[in-house]
Order: structure tokens, then sequence, then C-alpha cells
């Protein structure tokens, strides 16, 4: 468990779970994310719960995903360990916000700009209950993702479709369930929305009870999105609602990877770097509490 923490200015993520596909074990709860390239990477995990925490100005919020990479084995698996339809991969409770920051520290490739929750290439995770809020892209979004790098040993697209020169690696199964969105969109490119959904892989990605903060319209794309859901139902066995084009290649425009598929459209773009300061943080009363013997918490032989 990680706990009443506070991250900023990292060139990946502020916190990272990975390489553990469907058996994590791990909460973060109580934790503030902010001003890195990712406010929560998890590569190739699942198992775990992030909640009652705080992400922003980062370029995206909280990014699962699925990388042919080191990371093995993919792919992003939120299902429980012997139960592949379940969900065991809970984001929830959260105030997620202001994640539009071109200047953040970023190592390699940028993320995607502007979004709030991203599940790239992810599935069977559970969205539910949080708050986002000032997202210029998109509040939450759920794409396939084509991974062109090259595989290390011991990562061979496991649970992705090898197709030539990509491993693709889809998106589906996973519920987004009674968030509350507040002025979500704002960048004012094709499909930027509340909501968005590239993939119409089975079992559906499903949407429920999502609303407007203080009412009105929910925006998705496509705009059906919400439309079908069954609250307290599963995914299902039947495709889903996507939008394989016009969504994917704003992604990839958001992200810096290529330019925009609609001319005019535009992301901000970095213009320098930004270190915010770091707060000043209490240390945990007992951090030794209930670990074995390690030479940071012995001091004069006796436990910190």
């Amino acid at each position: 468990m990680i706990a009443h923490t506070y991250a900023s200015n990292m060139g990946d993520s502020d916190y990272y779970v990975g390489a553990c596909r469907n058996i994590c074990g791990v909460t973060l709860t109580d934790a503030h994310g902010q001003n890195s390239a990712l406010g929560f990477s998890g590569t190739n995990s699942g198992g775990y719960t992030i909640r009652d925490s705080e992400f922003d100005h980062n370029r995206t919020g909280i990014a699962p995903n699925s990388l042919n990479n080191d990371d093995a084995p993919p792919p992003q698996d939120g299902s429980c360990a012997g139960a592949p339809q379940a969900s065991c991969t809970f984001i929830e409770h959260n105030f997620i916000h202001d994640n539009n920051n071109p200047n953040a520290p970023v190592s390699g490739l940028a993320p995607v700009i502007g979004v709030g929750i991203e599940i790239s290439g992810g599935h069977n995770d559970t969205m539910r209950d949080n708050r986002i809020e000032r997202q210029g892209s998109w509040g939450i979004v759920l794409h396939d993702f084509p991974d062109s790098e090259t595989p290390p040993p011991g990562s061979d697209c496991q649970g992705g479709v090898q197709q030539a020169g990509v491993c693709l690696f889809l998106s589906y199964g996973n519920v987004v369930a009674g968030n509350a969105f507040s002025r979500v969109g704002f960048f004012g490119n094709p499909t930027n929305a509340d909501l968005a959904n590239e993939s119409a892989t089975a079992p559906r990605n499903c949407f429920a009870r999502n609303r407007v903060i203080g009412g009105g319209p929910l925006t998705s794309d496509p705009a059906s999105i919400q439309s079908g859901a069954v609250d307290g139902t599963p995914c299902g066995a039947g495709a889903g609602v996507g939008d394989d084009r016009l969504l994917f290649g704003e992604l990839v425009c958001a992200a810096g990877f290529g330019p925009c598929p609609v001319p005019g459209a535009s992301y901000p773009q970095r213009t320098g770097l930004d270190l915010a300061p770091i707060v000043a943080q209490d240390s945990m009363p007992r951090p030794c509490a209930g670990l074995p013997r390690n030479a940071f918490c012995e001091v004069s032989g006796r436990s910190r």
C-alpha cells in the first residue's frame, strides 16, 4: 500500500505500477501527483486500486497501458486472476483536473495531452465515481494501441495481435460508470469530449450513469457512447460502439506523433520546461512498522 504521498516533476510518471498484469495487489490512496508526463502509469499491470487521490497539471492524469516492452508480460489486464471477465482494477473516488501541461518534464515520447484517464490497449479496468474537471481533450478516453517498438527478450506481443511491424493491443471489457465531469473538451478539436471510445472490440467497453456536474448534456465520441449501458451489468459479449478513424487520428495528433486529421485542429505545444517547487511533506509516523530488518530501518540497533 502507498498512502499520503506527493510526487512531482517526473519525466515518466509520478507513480508507477508495472509488469504484474492482474496480480499487482497495490492500493494507491491519499496521493497527489502533478506536473509530470503522467500522474500514474500502469504498464502491463492490473489488480490494483487508485482511490481518494488527486492528479493535476500533468500531460495525462492516469494511464494504464499495454506495451510490448521489457515490462513483460503484456497486456495491461485489469481482470481478476482466474476470472478473465471480472474487474479487479479500480480507479475510483479521485479528483482529476487540469492535466493540460505541455511543459511538464517528458522522457522519450510525449503522452497524449489534456486527458484525465486514458486506457491505452488495456482491458477489464473499472473507472467509477471520479470527479474530472478542466481537461482540454478528453475526460476519459479508451483506445487500441499499435506498438511499433522492437521488443526485448521475454516480450513477444502476448495478449496482442501481431501485424506487419506492430503489435496491436485492443481495448475492451472496461467499465466507466458514475463519473462526474465539468468543463471538458475545451480545446475544441473534433472528438474532444467528456467520454471517448475508439474500440468496438467485444466484450464491449461499457458506459453508464456518467454525468455533467450541475446538469447539462454529457459529450462523447461517438455520440451514442452511453446508450444501452446497463447499471450493474458487466460489459457483456457484444461489440461496442467506437470511433476507430477520426478519434485515432486526434490521439496521434494530441501526442505529437503526427499531424491532426482535420485541418485547423491543434493541441498545446511545448514552449519550455516547468519544474514546480517540491512541497514539504510530513513523514509517515512509523514507516518501518511491520517490515523485515533492513539498512534503512536500523539506527544504532533499533528500528526507526
